[in-house]
């Protein structure tokens, strides 16, 4: 959200802005529910089944609209910054340890 409210518009257009705003708050928002979704079936249930694809077809959607509205600069230096941190994960474990960190 720190993202979208940060975004610079030329067109000065209140409504165009409000409209393109509403877009992408509502694909995050989106997305965060059916993880959350997805979270509670998984602790209901280790294994999911289709309900748990379903939300992670809804994460997927979501992301990607959002993803798709992103100039294509920001997306470049989003993927750089992913890589770089994904090379620090030594261990695989998907988080950085402070050790990582260094």
């Amino acid at each position: 959200t720190t993202y979208i409210g940060t975004i610079k518009y030329a067109d000065p257009d209140e409504k165009v802005v409000s409209f393109d705003k509403a877009g992408r708050f509502k694909a995050c928002s989106e997305a965060m529910s059916a993880v959350g979704r997805a979270r509670d079936i998984l602790a209901k249930n280790a294994a999911g089944g289709a309900e748990l694809q379903r939300e992670v077809s809804s994460i997927g959607a979501n992301l990607g609209g959002f993803f798709s509205l992103l100039p294509k600069d920001d997306f470049q230096r989003a993927q750089a910054l992913s890589a770089k941190l994904r090379a620090l994960d030594t261990d695989l474990t998907g988080r950085l340890s402070d050790e990582e960190l260094q």
